[in-house]
């Protein structure tokens, strides 16, 4: 019976995370500048500040500041990552482009990872001298 009482708090506090991150992003979504093209599952978006919204585990959404034009992005969310004080966008640079890869939420131990599909064996090879940058959200 204790063991039972023992995880009730573990579950607790990982809907609370979930919640906590859906709601403060639903209410109060991050903005971020980005000054270069990029892709984020297979979709190319323009340069430009954007809303960052997750929606839940599995849907994130980049809102247009100035267009509002919504692109749904699929993603794997994960907790137990360490808290940030500022949330960010990162991206994988090849001679291809950017490529949206991770996306980091302040305050919480919560990380959005985009669904990643299988590549060719010549974007893979091209991507080995790749290299991230991170652009911080506001």
């Amino acid at each position: 019976m204790n063991r039972r009482f023992a995880f009730v708090p573990v579950w607790i506090m990982i809907l609370a995370t979930m919640f906590v991150a859906t709601a403060a992003s639903a209410q109060n979504p991050a903005r971020v500048d980005i000054p270069f093209a990029f892709t984020a599952n297979h979709q190319v978006l323009q340069p430009g500040c954007y809303k960052v919204n997750l929606q839940s585990n599995a849907i994130l959404t980049l809102v247009g500041c100035e267009t509002g034009k919504t692109v749904g992005i699929m993603v794997h969310t994960a907790n137990g990552y360490p808290p940030i004080h500022q949330g960010s966008l990162v991206f994988n640079v090849t001679p291809r482009g950017y490529r949206l890869t991770h996306v980091r939420f302040a305050f919480i131990n919560l990380q959005s990872d985009l669904s990643v599909q299988p590549k060719p064996e010549e974007e893979s090879a091209s991507e080995a001298a790749s290299k991230t940058i991170e652009i911080a959200m506001r």
